[in-house]
């Protein structure tokens, strides 16, 4: 009886194994993929299936993404663009939206951060990266995006390139989206005229001899050939001069190529036939001519864009490539991208990464291509052919021509670009107007850009 009662133990024993042994083999491992558990999935962004799914944790998440400037966007065409179809993407992510609302108004980043106000996500151009930077928010995020296996071959490398020389080799953020480099014109000013619309592959010399044709005064209307935005011309120049020079970090303007620079823009403004005065360069009253008065015949466009209510019904216009310098080639100017930088003070870096990789995604980029909301960074054609091809005003147009085919090589970024650059454009402005010629323009715009450095240097 006693070895009965011994053999059935055994046998109770060995079904006990037995049975925890394939509870374990069948148990969803601490670590789960992103199939097996709810609460995980892959980050989107990289656009290549057979790329190692490594998820993340899901936890809710409520970031808050900061502009740094009072104009461009709203609350409501920030949820369009970027914040529903994030929340849509990834529902334990609520995204919302801050901004600076102007001076005095207690909502400027380092006012915020005074009062400890939440901010997880701040996007803004490479020329005003200097907002994020001043106020010590920034952090590398590369190691979160090697965590994320993120490979960032589809963005246009020279859009890359942009964000590691701010961030010295590292990354801050990630680009979103770009703004044009190309020549909006206006057709019917070119029919009345009878002037050949401007084609693919211009120089600065043939469209110059457009521009001369252009300008005149017909009808008690004066017409101007070419217009444009010279500070940020100045900036994004094609030859990749640099605002500070990284080696001295100081201005250096002496080269004969900012020479070049300065006289082949200078000529398009002072054209006998159509005369301007200092208040006619202010890139406000610059811009209203092509899209509201009308009565300029090509607008380059290096800062926005251009969408409705600005295209009118009534405006007649299609787009031309950004011209080239003969020894450059195809070289147009530098990429002005817009960054989604994550802040050191989000409590969610995870959440936030994963959302801004998936605003870089083929996915969201094709969507936001088709509707012409979004100049992609993507350095893949079928995305920059589907530009505005949906329900938008881009239809039918040359959008070929909005990005150059080469890129300038990004040049140095500091936090005196601005003032930089705002001293360029003081300098473009006394030349054209005849105040002084370009060699003492140069010369003073150096000056005292490093006189400011220099102080600041000082504290």
């Amino acid at each position: 009886m006693h070895r009965k009662w011994l053999l059935l133990v055994v046998v109770i024993l060995t079904m006990i194994l037995a049975a925890a042994c394939g509870s374990s083999d069948n148990a969803s491992p601490t670590t789960t993929t992103p199939s097996s558990n709810k609460d995980s999935e892959a980050p989107a962004g990289n656009n290549k299936e057979e790329e190692a799914a490594l998820e993340i944790v899901t936890e809710p998440a409520e970031l808050v993404f900061y502009y740094t400037s009072p104009a461009d966007w709203t609350e409501e065409t920030f949820m369009r663009t970027f914040g529903n179809p994030i929340k849509e993407k990834y529902p334990h992510i609520t995204p919302k939206f801050a901004q600076n609302q102007g001076s005095n108004t207690g909502t400027s980043l380092p006012e915020l951060i005074t009062i400890g106000a939440q901010i997880d996500v701040v996007f803004v151009s490479t020329g005003l990266m200097s907002r994020f930077t001043d106020v010590e928010l920034q952090e590398d995020i590369t190691p979160i995006l090697t965590k994320f296996n993120f490979d960032d071959s589809h963005i246009a490398a020279p859009i890359m390139e942009t964000g590691r020389i701010i961030a010295d080799g590292g990354l801050y953020g990630l680009p979103v989206y770009t703004v044009p480099a190309t020549m909006y014109y206006n057709k019917d000013i070119f029919d009345r005229f009878g002037v050949k619309y401007p084609s693919d592959g211009l120089t600065w010399d043939e469209t110059y001899d457009l521009a001369v044709q252009l300008s005149r005064t017909d009808d008690q209307v004066t017409y101007y050939g070419l217009r444009t935005s010279l500070g940020h011309f100045a900036h994004l120049n094609q030859f990749s001069l640099h605002m500070v020079e990284p080696d001295t970090n100081r201005a250096d303007f002496s080269s004969d190529k900012w020479g070049r620079f300065f006289n082949n823009i200078v000529r398009f403004y002072q054209i006998s036939d159509a005369p301007v005065d200092r208040a006619g360069l202010n890139l406000h009253r610059q811009r209203d001519g092509f899209f509201a008065e009308q009565n300029v015949a090509m607008w380059l466009a290096l800062t926005n864009l251009h969408n409705e209510p600005e295209i009118t019904p009534d405006l007649n216009w299609d787009i031309a490539p950004f011209p080239t310098f003969p020894e450059l080639g195809d070289v147009g100017p530098q990429p002005y991208p817009t960054y989604f930088n994550v802040s050191t003070t989000s409590e969610y870096k995870d959440q936030a990464v994963q959302a801004i990789m998936y605003l870089t995604s083929k996915e969201f980029q094709m969507q936001k291509s088709l509707s012409g909301e979004l100049l992609t960074i993507l350095d893949d054609p079928e995305v920059r052919a589907a530009f505005g091809q949906g329900d938008s005003i881009y239809k039918g147009k040359n959008v070929s021509a909005l990005v150059p085919k080469t890129y300038a090589v990004p040049g140095n970024i500091t936090k005196y670009d601005s003032m930089v650059r705002s001293k360029l454009e003081v300098a473009l402005f006394d030349v054209i107007t005849g105040v002084t010629d370009v060699n003492t323009a140069l010369r003073t715009a150096q000056e005292e850009a490093n006189n400011e450095i220099e102080v600041d240097e000082k504290g």
